[in-house]
């Protein structure tokens, strides 16, 4: 296995005739020519179907918590944003990881491929230690801070301490998940997704309601249905990566090519996980803008939930239900995101950039068609679908005005979101990152702030806030994008 350095990890641009980095069956350059439309569609499928299924059980969660009432509501509301945080640094490893994982899957580096394998799992679990350290201490504190008391930081400390001592079964299924794609497998993430949803979905009610013989635990019954379906789906990913039934080969022939004549191929595997400080250094460094992306987006979310806890439990609930409503309308748009990025990517490394930049628009037009359908819904049905989740007057009214109000902004998610990941595909991450600050902690905050004390618009002056901070962010990343300094980022 030949040592990591900086000459074995430069990209190679239009080298589509090389052997080396031919690739199989569907995979075969068709992402380099034909229609448009139809390579971002059918890449983005799988994606938005592992997306859906990733996301359900949250949408379960509030469903059957919010039948507990408005404190438990919230409580699981707060829980989220906190744990929202833990996304800072899943993501940034989940970018490293799988760009590395398809840089080398590419060029037919196995050896290299498992090296990046075992040493993002060592991250990961470095990652979940300190997560279940700062569930076990840190959670308390921090609630408080987000202004809960009473009731709602009771249940609030409960479920938020269960999730976060559980969140390694979240990274390892997410990190697992993004090195398979990186390989070219989509389909293996949906399943293991898929166990954990459905697992999820199945033991909620058991445990939160106390069904047949299981005890009703209520919002801990939703923290540990959570943490079980995780932890399956991750145990799941582990066997199907190191019994050799994906894409990426980490198991036992791993072993026996440096340890031959062993008996024991566990023991092999386990003398050769070693850290490897330089790999270690060269996924952190990729993973540094998308991570700080992220944390903008967390640190947003944190402060406007300040906010909203100033006007009681309903506001937070149905902000709550908002945030949640804000995922499903964007988890289209991650996965037309991806596509983008990935056929972005493979036209600029074969030099073939107006081509690239083609595929953006096309996936914004995409993602803008469907938001219009997705948006009227929304807006015509609003206390309809704020009473799925809870049917409290005071919690429908202000869900209602969020819906209506931030649906707005929704249609501008085309540009902003697609976009922002379009540049990130062409390693061009620094500037999506200013972009991000520019919107959310020039404009969002400031103008929520705003408009909620002095201007005295209350709930509504901060989903105003939300709207214009997503369409100021559109225009920019539309203005940026067009300039075309991404088509000349340099990314060997």
């Amino acid at each position: 296995m030949r040592p990591f350095s900086k000459e074995n990890f430069k990209f190679h641009r239009g080298n589509n005739d090389n052997p080396k980095f031919k690739t199989e069956g569907q995979f075969k350059n068709t992402l380099l020519k034909g229609n448009i439309t139809k390579n971002i569609i059918v890449l983005a499928i799988p994606i938005i179907t592992a997306n859906i299924i990733a996301n359900a059980y949250y949408v379960v969660d509030m469903i059957f918590v919010g039948r507990l009432g408005p404190s438990a509501l919230a409580a699981v509301s707060m829980g989220g944003i906190l744990m929202s945080l833990t996304w800072t640094l899943q993501v940034g490893l989940t970018i490293g990881a799988s760009s590395l994982t398809a840089r080398f899957y590419g060029a037919r580096d196995n050896d290299m491929v498992e090296r990046i394998v075992i040493n993002s799992l060592f991250l990961a679990f470095i990652i979940a230690f300190f997560l279940f350290i700062f569930g076990i201490f840190g959670t308390p504190a921090c609630l408080r801070l987000l202004g809960s008391s009473g009731e709602v930081l009771s249940l609030a400390i409960t479920y938020t301490r269960i999730v976060f001592c559980g969140a390694g079964g979240l990274i390892f299924l997410f990190v697992i998940n993004s090195m398979l794609r990186g390989s070219g497998d989509v389909k293996t993430p949906m399943i293991t997704l898929g166990i954990s949803s459905i697992l999820n979905i199945i033991l909620d009610p058991l445990l939160i309601f106390g069904l047949g013989p299981f005890p009703e635990l209520g919002v801990k019954g939703a923290a540990i249905a959570t943490v079980t379906g995780q932890a399956i789906g991750a145990l799941c990913n582990f066997i199907i990566l190191f019994k050799g039934y994906s894409r990426i080969k980490v198991s036992s022939r791993f072993a026996a090519k440096n340890f031959s004549g062993l008996k024991h191929s566990t023991r092999a595997l386990m003398a050769s996980v070693k850290p490897d400080l330089r790999i270690f250094k060269t996924i952190i460094k990729i993973s540094i803008p998308g991570s700080m992306q992220n944390l903008i987006y967390s640190i947003s979310g944190l402060v406007l939930m300040r906010m909203v806890t100033i006007f009681g439990t309903p506001a937070v609930a149905a902000y709550g239900i908002g945030l949640r409503l804000d995922i499903m309308i964007m988890l289209p748009g991650w996965a037309l995101g991806a596509a983008v990025a990935t056929i972005l990517g493979q036209n600029l490394g074969a030099q073939q950039p107006e081509r690239a930049e083609k595929t953006a628009w096309h996936g914004a037009g995409l993602y803008l068609g469907l938001l219009l359908i997705l948006c009227s819904g929304l807006w015509a049905g609003a206390p309809q679908v704020i009473s799925l989740f809870n049917n409290d007057p005071v919690v429908m009214s202000i869900g209602k005005d969020y819906i209506r109000i931030v649906s707005v902004g929704y249609l501008f998610l085309s540009f902003s979101l697609i976009l922002n990941m379009a540049m990130n595909g062409a390693g061009y991450t620094f500037i999506p990152m200013i972009l991000i600050a520019a919107a959310h902690l020039g404009l969002r905050i400031p103008a929520a702030f705003v408009l909620m004390k002095f201007m005295r618009m209350g709930t509504q002056g901060i989903w105003v806030a939300i709207a214009g901070s997503i369409i100021l962010q559109a225009f920019l990343a539309a203005a940026w994008f067009y300039r075309g300094n991404w088509k000349r980022k340099k990314v060997a």
